[in-house]
């Protein structure tokens, strides 16, 4: 009899287990698992834009690790833009350092690096531009915060140049 009881709350337990899981009152966090990208070293002439790896760290923060410093190389010629380009789930980030154009309120000097949200057209011009994220550069590595992206499909380091005809990448100096 004791036997059969146990039986029967057993099966109840599962019962409401199983009816709480079809109802979706039960989530269970989910488990971001990313793929680290890698990249061999020596690749890019500039070791602040040679990649060695990327990927989503444990705190769901997109990141790039270079072989010299992150930031190392910044841009203080009007029109010229370096970027750590993150093509993720959510959109492309990229960070920026670039002088004469100050667009962001992230930094006091937009020569100091700092995060957008950007599309690109299929040349690799500019055709939407947000301030978006938040750059985080220390030692050799690049992270951007503040993203909704789970994953990092590919990552750049790139110049782009700003005419005319608008803001496109003209030298990608590494890639995964």
């Amino acid at each position: 009899m004791k036997v059969m009881a146990k039986i029967k709350n057993i099966s109840l337990a599962l019962a409401f287990a199983a009816t709480i899981g079809a109802l979706g009152l039960y989530s269970s966090p989910t488990q971001v698992f990313a793929a680290t990208l890698n990249d061999p070293r020596g690749d890019a002439t500039n070791p602040d834009f040679d990649i060695r790896g990327a990927g989503v760290d444990d705190n769901g923060d997109p990141y790039i690790r270079v072989s010299g410093d992150a930031g190392g190389t910044t841009s203080d010629t009007e029109g010229t833009i370096f970027a750590y380009v993150f093509i993720t789930d959510a959109g492309i980030y990229a960070v920026t350092s670039h002088g004469g154009i100050e667009d962001s309120t992230e930094v006091g000097d937009d020569e100091q690096y700092h995060a957008h949200l950007v599309t690109l057209d299929d040349d690799g011009c500019v055709t939407s531009i947000e301030e978006d994220g938040n750059a985080v550069l220390r030692n050799n590595r690049v992270t951007v915060t503040g993203t909704d992206a789970t994953e990092v499909e590919k990552v750049q380091t790139v110049k782009l140049t700003a005419s005319d005809d608008g803001i496109c990448v003209t030298e990608v100096f590494d890639t995964t």
